[in-house]
């Protein structure tokens, strides 16, 4: 007997009650983030790309807005760009069920940038990073984003087993066993008198200072918020003397650590 129009009929209502109760199913531990770009007078911001590193990219609309739906609950990294702006990085935390209001404030300073001429096959164009031109010149530990797909690793922290005087610990802090020691007792030897226990200048060092994508960020800083599939290449350098300058900061004594993104 073949099937009439009723039954067809039945079977496609199930199927689209199927379908939407596994979209249900698949946004019951998602979480949305939505919010806008401003100026430093809080004025919206057009032209601005927001990444959720590691989940994707949009761009802002007229009014700057920007808005991610379905996102899985976790930790994630925001960055927003646009051309003469300074970038801006933002750690959340996403939740199930939760809709998170997130402004971003953009300095309206253009960055001042070294003066450098293009060529049409220069390493400026293929890499405005610089990452590749450190790599042949520079003696620090670089990791591309071959290296990282070829080991298969599901952890950042990963990359970073077997290199000499470098460990990781269980929050995915990356170490260098040295200079951490040293640095303190010189400054304490050089200010006789200064209590090291409340003098932020003499705290150890609390781990490698990252940066991501050019920016630099607060530590200690967990490797493992950056997903493997989303780095571009990183780079260690493991105190001041191997450092290049680019890249270095107060904390260049604990080493450094730059990731870049996709």
């Amino acid at each position: 007997m073949r099937p009439t129009w009723r039954a067809w009929l039945g079977a496609a209502a199930a199927l689209l009650v199927m379908d939407s109760a596994s979209i249900a199913a698949q946004g019951a531990g998602a979480g949305e983030i939505m919010g806008h770009a401003l100026d430093a007078a809080g004025r919206p911001l057009s032209g601005v790309t927001v990444a959720l590193i590691g989940a994707g990219q949009v761009e802002v609309d007229t009014a700057g807005l920007f808005r991610f739906l379905t996102v899985p609950a976790g930790t994630y990294f925001l960055k927003a760009t646009r051309l003469g702006l300074a970038p801006v990085m933002r750690s959340l935390e996403v939740t199930a069920g939760q809709r998170l209001s997130v402004n971003i404030t953009m300095d309206a300073k253009a960055q001042m940038l070294t003066a450098v001429v293009v060529r049409a096959d220069s390493s400026v164009v293929r890499d405005p990073t610089g990452f590749a031109r450190r790599r042949e010149s520079s003696q620090g530990v670089f990791i591309s984003g071959e290296d990282i797909e070829r080991r298969g690793i599901e952890r950042t922290e990963q990359m970073f087993n077997g290199v000499p005087n470098v460990r990781v610990d269980t929050a995915g802090i990356i170490r260098v066993a040295r200079g951490t020691i040293s640095f303190k007792e010189t400054l304490i030897r050089s200010r006789p008198g200064v209590n090291s226990s409340t003098d932020p200048d003499t705290y150890d060092c609390i781990g490698v200072q990252v940066f991501v994508d050019g920016v630099q960020m607060p530590q200690p800083f967990n490797v493992n918020n950056i997903p493997p599939r989303s780095i571009r290449g990183m780079e260690l350098y493991r105190g001041p003397a191997t450092t290049p300058p680019e890249l270095r900061s107060p904390r260049t004594v604990c080493g450094t650590l730059a990731i870049w993104t996709r």
